[in-house]
C-alpha cells in the first residue's frame, strides 16, 4: 500500500484476482468504514460506520455527496485506489 502526499489516497497494488480490492476493503473495515457493493467500471462508495451501501448506479446524487470516500481502479487485477475526504468536511 502506498499513500499520497496529502494522506487522502491509498493505492493497493497486490497481484491476483481481486486481491488488491479485498486488501483495500479489509483495510477500510479495520479503520471503521463500510464499502459499497462492486459495480463494473464504477467506484464503490465508502462511509464511516456500519452501512449497506448499494452499487454506484443505485446511489442518488445526495447519497453520493454524503459518502466519506470511494474505492476506484481495476477491482479484478488492481491497482485499487482508496480516496477519503478530509475529516470535518
Amino acid at each position: 500500500m502506498t499513500q499520497d502526499r496529502d494522506g487522502e489516497a491509498w493505492t493497493f497494488s497486490d497481484v491476483g484476482d481481486f486481491v488488491a480490492y479485498r486488501r483495500a476493503k479489509a483495510w477500510l473495515e479495520g479503520q471503521g468504514y463500510s464499502v459499497g457493493r462492486m459495480q463494473a467500471h464504477a467506484p464503490s462508495g465508502v462511509l464511516r460506520g456500519d452501512y449497506d451501501i448499494q452499487k454506484w448506479r443505485n446511489l442518488r446524487p445526495h447519497e453520493r455527496a454524503a459518502l466519506d470516500g470511494t474505492v476506484t481502479g481495476n477491482f479484478r487485477h488492481g491497482p485499487v485506489v482508496v480516496r477519503l475526504a478530509r475529516e470535518g468536511r
